[in-house]
């Protein structure tokens, strides 16, 4: 017979049998799961088969203890459920932005499980990704990931999912993806695969059977599995902008995986607004059974423009109901909105000024409108503007360097030689000319070094006989290099240049004072020709600054020589080309060095990018500039760049517009013999053109508030969710897993190692061993754990929010995705444990950081849950003060009260002896549940319309996808029947079938889910002294 202590309901144990009496008391033996002990026969009762309710171990007086309702809250966030719950925050090694967090909110809203994240350079869509996936994680268990990214990009995602999300990624061409797709063990374990578009892109005529290259194959695996389950849990794909012609192969690529994918994310910094084809191409291949034309993106902003006013009315100073009104209905008339259930909702709730006149109402309804919105859970977008937590200043220094009389004169005759070579080319052909005339103001002591040495090898070539590869070396070199060169030799001598060094000289003044002043900083130096990185390397070496170089072709990858490079006993200087200026993260520096002068300003963004970025601790970045004066770069720098201040402002969705204007800048300059007043003329054309194009842009982004939904409410729901601990912490973890083993399986060792530090030594007993390796085995858990192992004594353990990768091989992180924290939440919920409790609580109000007058509270605390077409679970809060009819707390404050009581609450083991239960209970039941019951129907009310308009929105879709997936297989079948292809054909045809089928599996389950679930059951009752 199972027993428990009546004054610790918690601590149940078995009857052995035996009993004895002592001074007249009889006792009897309990086995415990720490042992077996006598207990008197009136401190134990027999636990009934069925699980009491906190009403009922109220009126029984079985009060338990802070402990209890803290292991019941923690399993309650355990579950993945939670709706105001989010599981990745604080669950990354990552710093806590609130926007970072949007994206999660809205891709779990969304109807078709996909999102476009379109924020500006610098602000971490890698990072949001990485959050999406944990949080699938937690919610879902999922544990299949796909990247596809450009082949540059590979590393850096590796190092970001390890360091920061924990996740061990595998980077794979198309066989080894293949392979791992095609694997039932790698399906079960899971995966996380990086790979390049390039190198998974399929050929053109990848149908055809012939086509027998891996991309081909992996291309017929993913469309033979369209009609199956899904092969992916979360596809990412980075820079998805390159997927924006449909005619591609990089297209065609996107639409193969995103069909066999889950959950899917596009990452680009393209700009929203209707005007952009760009974004409408995207919003096809992420949603294309919603975007099937060009048109249905300007009825969807169209519908949605009232929603927006409407929200916009409603969080401005003073809102008008009958505006609001009259909002209303114009957008319930418009076809995609006429019946949408929610909108219908709000209307028969009953509109008064009254209402409007609260700031919290108002809120709440902006985020209802919000959520109405067509394109709410498609699209995100956050700029650097708009963002509260960016403040870094951007400080542009620029440095003209006057010129030598031999730099002068090789200066003018290389542009002599360039204008005249190029006044005798095609126009098609002068943008060669740009190259040498641009290497040349990088750095003339570099440039003509490397010019002179490939002449001197080709004329020493041409005096033993050129061969094929020679004659090419020759065509690389080509006659305008080879010109200027020769001519050259007149003119000046190499190492007179080096000599006078003018620029290098200035370099080196700037790094000299700076690196003394600031002994433990860094410096990134850029230049666009490697002859200028080798050179400047040299000659910093021999003058006593470290330096490291990263350039294309080297040995190591690019984050090895970042990682050297951040390492504080590492080379003070990073001298980078170009790739450096994408897909690295230098925000551990805060000086910038352009030692020459991109004439594109995109280049400079992204040099400047790898500073200005998020993580940026200093409050100002400087960037110098270095260039010659009296040239085209001093020009172009002073009409074009600090009249457009391209140097203090971040260019934004600006660098989109750029390039040709700038480019067609590039071939006028040096393809036509210009004076020094029609270059500073022609310079001004360009930066009146692109200050145009700049405003015309912005107004178009303004203009588009239509595209993006979710305001202030949902930000502050974010910050709200972190100030009250709605997330799992790693105190959270560490006694929920203690608080179980201790009591479920006696002899396992558990203590801290250090009083103060986090870290643990943890012995399972032989049981709790086998239990787990149990648990890991029959769930297929990719997951190996020291805590299985006899010697587990030699690790130390440490519970952490954050999955991330451990420093040392003899640490093990146990954060909510360890499998003994699955275990302990599985055989939880399949044991028959009290998880519903009523306790007493003592707390301090020094403990307290909100203000809450002393007393005893009442707290009710509720689970809803909510089945339809999404799985929702909300924990409710409602309180009120014993003594004060009118003391009521609100459900925040309720919940802050509970979160601190459970962590620096004590027993109040005298509760039951000195409070008044019955009207404790009598407070619970008829007030506090009867509210939170109240609450629970609006709740439901709102849920059921959201579900039935998301239903509707779904089959929709549902009937669209089948329309324009069977035209297109009719139109592959009647072009295989054309060539006489008989086996193309009737696999189309079995394709077909397969789409048929699968739609109609699709629609059973949506019109089920239909007929949704709902329930409020009482979680717990907290009787909490505030002393």
């Amino acid at each position: 017979m199972r027993v428990r202590l009546i004054n610790d309901p918690v601590r149940t144990g078995i009857l052995t049998g035996r009993e004895q009496k002592r001074r007249n008391r009889r006792l009897l033996q309990v086995e415990f799961n720490d042992g077996i002990r006598w207990i008197p026969e009136d401190q134990l009762e027999r636990i009934q088969s069925v699980r009491m309710s906190p009403l009922d171990m109220l009126e029984q007086r079985k009060l338990g203890r802070p402990s209890d309702l803290r292991r019941t809250l923690t399993h309650m966030k355990l579950s993945g459920r939670l709706a105001d719950v989010i599981y990745s925050m604080e669950a990354t090694n990552t710093d806590f932005y609130a926007y970072q967090f949007k994206s999660v909110v809205k891709i779990l809203e969304s109807p078709s499980n996909g999102i476009l994240i379109a924020d500006e350079v610098g602000l971490g869509k890698t990072i949001e990704a990485g959050l999406i996936w944990t949080e699938l994680r937690s919610r879902f268990d999922m544990r299949r990931l796909l990247v596809l990214c450009p082949a540059a990009l590979r590393e850096k995602w590796k190092s970001e999912l390890s360091e920061k999300m924990g996740v061990e990624a595998k980077i794979c061409d198309a066989r080894e993806t293949l392979a791992i797709l095609r694997s039932e063990d790698a399906h079960s374990r899971g995966f996380a695969v990086i790979a390049s578009t390039q190198g998974l892109r399929p050929p053109r005529w990848w149908e055809e059977k012939e086509a027998d290259s891996t991309g081909a194959k992996l291309a017929r695996f993913l469309r033979s599995k369209e009609s199956d389950s899904r092969l992916v849990d979360l596809l990412v794909i980075d820079e998805a902008h390159h997927l924006r012609n449909l005619e591609t192969q990089t297209n065609e690529l996107g639409l193969l995986c995103k069909n066999v994918a889950e959950y899917t994310i596009f990452l680009t910094a393209t700009p929203i607004h209707n005007r952009n084809d760009d974004l409408f191409s995207l919003l096809q291949l992420l949603d294309p059974d919603t975007f099937t034309r060009r048109d249905v993106l300007s009825q969807i902003l169209e519908a949605n423009a009232p929603l927006v006013k409407a929200r916009d009315l409603v969080l401005s100073a003073q809102p008008d109901v009958n505006k609001f009104r009259e909002l209303l209905l114009q957008a319930q008339s418009h076809p995609l909105l006429r019946a949408n259930r929610q909108l219908s909702m709000i209307e028969q709730e009953g509109l008064s000024q009254e209402r409007f006149n609260r700031r919290d109402a108002r809120s709440r309804l902006a985020y209802r409108l919000e959520t109405v919105n067509l394109l709410a859970h498609v699209v995100t977008r956050t700029r650097k503007r708009d963002v509260q937590e960016w403040c870094v200043l951007r400080e542009p220094i620029p440095e003209f360097v006057e010129l030598e009389q031999v730099e002068e004169r090789f200066y003018d005759l290389v542009t002599e030689v360039v204008v005249k070579y190029a006044l005798q080319r095609q126009i098609n052909e002068r943008f060669l000319v740009i190259q040498p005339q641009r290497q040349m103001t990088s750095s003339m002591a570099a440039s003509l070094r490397a010019w002179q040495k490939k002449l001197i090898e080709l004329e020493e070539m041409e005096q033993t006989g050129l061969d094929e590869e020679d004659e090419q070396r020759r065509m690389t070199m080509g006659p305008l290099v080879t010109e200027i060169v020769r001519r050259s030799r007149d003119y000046v001598e190499l190492d007179h240049l080096i000599q006078v060094d003018t620029k290098y000289s200035k370099l080196r003044d700037i790094l000299s004072v700076f690196l003394n002043k600031h002994p433990q900083e860094k410096v990134v130096v850029f230049s666009t020709f490697h002859s200028t990185l080798g050179y400047l390397a040299e000659r910093l070496e021999a003058d006593g600054i470290s330096c490291l170089v990263l350039k294309g072709g080297q040995r190591e990858t690019k984050n090895e020589t970042i990682k050297r490079f951040r390492d504080q006993a590492g080379a003070r200087v990073l001298l980078s080309s170009e790739v450096g200026g994408e897909g690295v993260d230098l925000q551990f520096s805060r000086v910038l060095i352009n030692y020459d002068l991109p004439w594109n300003p995109m280049r400079l963004e992204q040099r400047i990018g790898r500073i200005d970025r998020l993580g940026q601790e200093a409050d100002k970045v400087t960037i110098w500039n270095i260039f010659y004066k009296n040239t085209i770069d001093s020009r172009i720098y002073e009409r074009l760049y600090e009249k457009l201040d391209l140097c203090r402002n971040a260019l934004g969705d600006f660098e989109a517009i750029l390039g040709e204007t700038v480019r067609k800048l590039e071939i006028d300059l040096l393809s036509g013999n210009l004076t020094s007043e029609q270059q500073e003329k022609r310079i001004d054309q360009t930066s009146q053109a692109l200050e145009n194009l700049r405003l015309e842009e912005q107004q178009l982004e303004q203009g588009a508030s239509n595209l993006i939904a979710y305001g202030d409410y949902i930000l502050n729901q974010i910050h709200a969710a972190r100030e009250m601990n709605r997330w799992i912490s790693g105190e959270d973890i560490q006694r929920y897993v203690f608080d179980y083993l201790r009591l479920n399986y006696p002899g396992s060792e558990l203590r801290q190692i250090e009083q103060g530090k986090p870290f643990f030594q943890i012995d399972l007993s032989d049981q709790a061993k086998l239990d787990l390796a149990d648990f890991i085995r029959n769930n297929r858990l990719p997951f190996v754990t020291r805590l299985t192992r006899a010697n587990s004594l030699d690790y130390r353990f440490k519970f952490e929010s954050r999955d991330a990768v451990t420093a040392s091989p003899y640490e093990e992180l146990i954060s909510q995705f360890h499998p003994i924290v699955r275990m302990i939440s599985s055989r939880i919920a399949d044991k028959e444990e009290q998880l519903t409790p009523a306790v007493a609580i003592k707390l301090n109000n020094a403990d307290m950081d909100v203000h809450v007058n002393h007393g005893i509270y009442i707290i009710a605390i509720s689970l809803w849950a909510f089945h339809g077409l999404q799985d929702t679970e909300k924990l409710s809060y409602a309180a009120r003060s014993l003594d004060h009819d009118d003391g009521f707390l609100d459900s925040d404050q309720a919940e802050k009260l509970v979160n601190i009581a459970v962590t620096k609450g004590k027993d109040w083991l005298e509760a039951r002896n000195v409070v008044d239960i019955e009207c404790v209970y009598q407070i619970a039941n008829d007030v506090l549940l009867a509210n939170l019951d109240d609450d629970y129907q609006n709740y439901m009310n709102e849920l059921i319309a959201k579900n039935e308009d998301r239903a509707d929105i779904q089959l929709q879709s549902l009937e669209q996808h089948l329309t324009l997936q069977k035209s297109r297989l009719e139109e592959v079948k009647q072009k295989h029947s054309f060539h006489g292809r008989t086996a193309l054909v009737k696999a189309t045809e079995g394709r077909i079938r397969a789409l048929e089928k699968r739609v109609g599996q699709q629609r059973l389950r949506i019109e089920r889910s239909r007929s949704y679930k709902s329930d409020s059951r009482e979680i717990a009752i907290a009787i909490i002294q505030l002393i």
